[in-house]
Formats: structure tokens, C-alpha cells, sequence
């Protein structure tokens, strides 16, 4: 036998021991490096020392084992065998690494668990009260005031935005042709621009095939008077086509909105402060046009669309923060072909809940819930509460092959106590839904259907109850949105923001007054009342001039004629005019009274509904005469 093989057992033996110890070692997560146990005892490193000189000489060349060092160096273990003296290093990381990775693992373990609850506490820091801010608001502010608030910020620069660019593009079209709209351009004033706003609720309200039919005047069925009376057509189509701008006027891609969306979200912010429960979701906005921001999903009510992410509050639905979404030239890193593990909707949270204070409890669906956006929502003391994808990564495995009866539900807790996790499946469901909180208990509690009485997870029930605040609102907004109507890119977002201006207002108006004296006005209502309102507040101006009422005769509906004797015969100045060809009708005073019937077309202006009056003796009968019939 050779001598070679009395040495194999020590060597053997030092390799098995080399090896226990390192697994002792990687269950003990407080060791580092540095402070790593010795290989071997010292009575055992002494007796491989005798063994292995008896035959040093004979094996000194031999390269196919290595034997342990006594050395400082040897502090750290080697793996002995195939691997021909490899650290564990080269073949796929330090020590420490695998040994963090475990730890990591085994703090993101999940058990199956009857009850217990999660032990975060987070206390809600208000920001003054929440709700309405009473400084502001008052409470018998009206639909315009509400409206103003919300606007007042942001309307100067936007009407000089509009005004420049509307002066640039007049300059490069100058001389312009005999029609063009840039022949004669006139800054847009503040009362004007209140009637422009008018006539945009007003068309939200009354869908038709294209803009100029509002103002038609040949069809009688199809007259609206109202809107040559508040402003003419070709002013408006050249403001809301042409003219109406947003950014500088040098501006490109999302910079004609983005300086807009800001001072408008921070006007919404200095004007309302949501509760404890917020939720986050997409807000799409219809699109069909080119753009390269446009994004498809077959899924949502309008598969080509603008996406944007916004946060609202749960309870009234009242938009607080949002932004859009531009690709990759988003200013927030949000990429969703990138969105494996959820990191990128930190990001997205990370924006929308920067103006809150802290101890929020937010509610998202599946597309976001991870476990590092519930680690990094933990660090920053928020609550959080979603659905859950289960093929994401840190969650039970068990969810992949669980199979649950109709009305079963079952809990998991993670090992480090912060997260609670429920799979449950309802009545009628394929699947079963999985949704995890940080700030949850395991129970149940009885819901009756009208069938019978379900126990359902509180959990369900807490996020069914919080999480449609951004659905409400997008609910609202496509009630009567001038937004779905056809146009431009940026213009699109523009009007949805306008849209959301009268619903944020709408809900400022209810919620500013007391408790006892709050109504469910329906939005339809609201927005009848700030349209009579915008266009009052510009008729009273100075700046704006008075209408003619001759000019809107042609395509107006005739007013009913009034003989009360204290308009008629008040003694005032009633001025007299005459219509066009065409405009004859019975005189008030003298038709009727002979064989032949007598017509004209003298008007006078200051009555009611204009009576046509025969000059000279009619007329003075008119308005001198208690009986003024011939």
C-alpha cells in the first residue's frame, strides 16, 4: 500500500470539518467576515500536523488536495474537492453575500397563520385639518367662486401664454389673406375667457357632429341662440383651434402642458387636504390621434389613450396630485416594460405622495403591489393595502398551486410581523384574490347579500370601500367632458384638466357648506349654474361690450311680447328701430281692428320681446295709453 494513504484520512477528516463549520457559520447571521471561526480546534490542528509530516516528503508534490494552513490566512475556510482549492467567491459570490441573501430570505418568509395581526405603528401627522380648507373656502361660496379658487392661481398666465402666442402667430402670418383668422387678432381679456369657458361646459353638456353646428341658424330645430349671444363663432374657433396655448411659446412636446399641470395641481393642494385613506391608480384620457406618448391597453373603456397616474382621496374622490405619463422623457424614471419586480412604481409612488404628510394608508391594485414597494412605503411610514400578482417574487409560493372552496379564505403572516396576507375566493369567482396589507388583522366579518350572508375578510371589505376614489373621479370627468371631443395632443390634456377643475370645485361647493345643509347636486346641475354664472360675471364687466340685441335677432328665438303697463308706460325713453327685409309683423296697436290687416317692420327695442309698432300714432299709443288698442 502507499505510503500516500495513511495521510488521505486526516485530509479527508479536515474537509468534512472545514465544512460543518461553515454551515454552523452561514445559520449565524451577526458573524461577518472578519470574525470568522477557525477552521479546526488547536488540539486537532496539532494532530493533523504529526500525521501529515510523517509523509511530507513522499506527498510534497502532490497536487490534488490541499491541506488546511495554521497560518492567519487559513482563518477563512476553503472548499475542499472538485473544485481544486476555489474559494466560494469564484464560483458565485462572497460568503457574506449568500449569507445576507439567506437572512433576507428568511425575514420575507411567510407561514400560514389563524390569527394575529400586523405590528406597525404609524401615527397620522395632519397637516392643519383635513377636508376643506376653511381659510380659503368660504361656506356660502357659489359654483363661480368654488371654480375660482381653483383657477385664479393659474388664469393670468395662462391668458398671457395665450396672447403671446396668439401676437407671435399673427407676426409670421402677416400680410395674412383677406379671411384669415390672423388678420386681425385681439388679446383675449378675463370676462372674455369666462364666456369661452362657458360655452366649453355647454357643449360638454349637448354632444353634436362638429363645433359650428352650436351656431347654426338654418335649421330652426337645430337654433341655440344662446351661444351667438355669448360669444360669435369665429372668435371661439379661432381661440379654442388657433390660438389657445399653455407654455411659452417657444415651448415643445410636453412643455405646452407640464408648467400648466404643475401650478393647477398646486392649486388644488392649497385648496383641500385629503383624510388618512388615499388610493392610487392609472387615469387614462381617450386619444386616437398620432403621438408617440400614446399608449394601448385592450382592457380600459378607450384602448388608445394618454396615461396618467393620479392620487385621490378615498372618501370624497377629490383629485390631489397626478402626473402624466411621457415614456422614456418622464421626468419620474417610470418605465413599464422595465416594471418586472415593481421597483419602477416606488417611483411612481415615490412623486405622487411626496406633498403628504405622514401615516397615510394607501390603496393600489396588483399592478404595483411588491414587497419592496411595501418595504420602501414601511421606511417612510405609510400604510398600504392591495391586491396582489402571486407570481411576484417575496410572496407565498403556497398561492401558486392553493386551491380554495367558494367563500374560503385563508391568512399568511411574514415571519418579521410587519405584512398580512389573505387569499379569499367569493361567490361565483374563478379565482380566488390575494391581497396584502401593512396595517390589517385576521378576521372576518358578515356581509349580507341578497341571497344570504357572506363572511368576508376585513381586509376585502377595507379595500373596497377605499379604493375607488380614482375611479369616481375618472367616472365624473366622462360624464360631460369637452376632452372627448376631437383634438390635439397637449389640448386634450388641457381640457381633461379643465374638466377636473369643475369636479375638484363641485366638491369643494358641497363640502363647504355645514353638515346639515349639504345636498348631492348632480354635476349636470353644478355645471348649469357656473355656466349662468361665468356668463353674468362677464356681462357685469367694463371690459366687456355691451351685446346688440339687433345683431342676435336673425338667429334668436322671438322673446313673448309683455303689454304690462309698468315697462310700457314707465315714462322712460324707448328707443325705436327697424329690422331687415322680411321682419314684418302685425302692428300691436292697429292690426285687427279694421277689414285689413297692417304690418311693419318698426320694433321698439326697450319692450320686452320688441312688439312692432306702426310709427308716429301707434307708437304714442303704445307707451301713453292704458287701452292703447284703436
Amino acid at each position: 500500500m502507499d505510503d500516500s494513504s495513511n495521510n488521505r484520512p486526516a485530509k479527508r477528516f479536515c474537509a468534512e470539518k472545514a465544512l460543518e463549520i461553515i454551515e454552523q457559520w452561514s445559520h449565524d447571521p451577526t458573524d461577518d467576515d472578519e470574525g470568522l471561526p477557525s477552521v479546526l480546534s488547536e488540539e486537532e490542528r496539532d494532530s493533523d500536523s504529526s500525521t501529515s509530516s510523517e509523509s511530507n516528503d513522499e506527498d510534497s508534490s502532490s497536487d490534488e488536495e490541499v491541506r488546511p494552513s495554521t497560518s492567519a490566512a487559513a482563518t477563512r475556510p476553503k472548499v475542499i474537492g472538485r473544485g481544486r482549492g476555489r474559494s466560494s467567491r469564484a464560483r458565485g459570490g462572497s460568503i457574506s453575500n449568500n449569507v445576507s441573501r439567506q437572512t433576507e430570505q428568511q425575514l420575507q418568509a411567510w407561514s400560514e397563520i389563524t390569527e394575529g395581526e400586523t405590528r406597525n405603528s404609524f401615527r397620522f401627522v395632519k397637516q392643519g385639518s383635513t377636508g376643506v380648507n376653511r381659510e380659503k373656502v368660504a361656506p356660502d361660496c357659489s359654483e363661480l367662486d368654488c371654480v375660482l379658487l381653483l383657477l385664479d392661481p393659474v388664469l393670468d398666465d395662462l391668458l398671457k401664454d395665450l396672447n403671446d402666442y396668439g401676437m407671435l402667430k399673427t407676426t409670421q402670418n402677416t400680410p395674412a389673406k383677406e379671411h384669415s383668422i390672423y388678420r386681425q387678432f385681439e388679446p383675449v381679456t378675463k370676462p372674455e375667457f369666462f364666456r369661452f369657458l362657458a360655452i366649453l361646459c355647454a357643449i360638454g353638456d349637448d354632444p353634436r357632429d362638429s363645433i359650428k353646428s352650436f351656431w347654426a341658424t338654418k335649421r330652426k330645430h337645430k337654433r341655440t341662440p344662446w351661444f351667438g349671444a355669448t360669444m360669435g363663432r369665429v372668435r371661439f374657433e379661432s381661440i379654442y383651434h388657433t390660438f389657445l396655448h399653455a407654455g411659452g411659446v417657444d415651448a415643445e412636446k410636453q412643455a405646452k402642458i407640464e408648467p400648466f399641470l404643475e401650478r393647477l395641481i398646486k392649486s388644488f393642494q392649497d385648496n383641500f387636504y385629503p383624510e388618512k385613506n388615499v388610493c392610487i391608480d392609472e387615469m387614462v384620457i381617450g386619444y386616437k390621434g398620432r403621438w408617440q406618448y400614446k399608449q394601448f391597453n385592450a382592457s380600459k373603456p378607450s384602448k388608445y389613450h394618454i396615461k396618467t397616474f393620479g392620487l385621490c382621496d378615498s372618501k370624497t374622490g377629490y383629485l390631489y396630485n397626478v402626473f402624466t405619463y411621457y415614456g422614456s422623457d418622464t421626468l419620474y424614471g417610470y418605465r413599464p416594460e422595465t416594471d418586472n419586480d415593481s421597483s419602477q412604481a416606488v417611483k411612481v409612488f415615490k412623486k405622487l405622495i411626496e406633498p403628504l404628510s405622514k401615516g397615510h394608508h394607501l390603496y393600489a391594485d396588483r399592478f404595483y403591489s411588491s414587497y419592496p414597494l411595501l418595504e420602501f412605503l414601511r421606511s417612510q411610514s405609510f400604510y398600504y393595502t392591495g391586491t396582489v400578482d402571486i407570481r411576484r417574487k417575496n410572496f407565498p409560493q403556497e398561492l401558486k398551486t392553493l386551491h380554495l372552496d367558494f367563500k374560503e379564505c385563508k391568512w399568511f403572516g411574514a415571519q418579521n410581523e410587519h405584512y398580512i396576507l389573505t387569499a379569499f375566493r367569493d361567490k361565483k369567482a374563478k379565482k380566488f384574490v390575494a391581497m396584502v396589507s401593512s396595517n390589517s388583522h385576521v378576521a372576518v366579518e358578515a356581509v349580507r347579500t341578497k341571497r344570504d350572508v357572506v363572511n368576508k375578510p376585513v381586509m376585502v371589505l377595507d379595500y373596497n370601500l377605499n379604493m375607488n376614489g380614482c375611479d369616481r373621479m375618472d367616472q365624473r370627468v366622462n360624464y360631460y367632458g369637452i376632452h372627448k371631443r376631437k383634438s390635439t395632443k397637449w389640448k386634450k390634456i388641457f381640457f381633461w384638466l379643465l374638466e377636473i377643475v369643475n369636479v375638484n370645485a363641485s366638491i369643494l361647493h358641497r363640502l363647504s357648506r355645514p353638515e346639515d345643509k349639504q345636498k348631492n347636486m348632480s354635476l349636470i346641475e353644478f355645471k348649469d349654474n357656473l355656466i349662468e354664472q361665468l356668463v353674468d360675471a362677464a356681462a357685469l364687466s367694463e371690459m366687456v361690450p355691451a351685446l346688440n340685441p339687433l345683431a342676435a335677432q336673425p338667429q334668436a328665438l322671438p322673446e313673448p311680447v309683455s303689454d304690462n303697463p309698468t315697462i310700457r308706460l314707465n315714462g322712460k325713453f324707448h328707443q325705436e328701430g327697424s329690422f331687415g327685409k322680411g321682419s314684418d309683423r302685425d302692428c300691436r296697436v292697429c292690426s285687427g281692428s279694421g277689414p285689413k290687416r297692417k304690418r311693419t317692420r318698426n320694433v321698439c327695442l326697450d319692450c320686452p320681446g320688441h312688439p312692432h309698432l306702426c310709427k308716429g300714432e301707434c307708437y304714442r299709443r303704445w307707451h301713453t295709453c292704458l287701452v292703447y288698442k284703436m
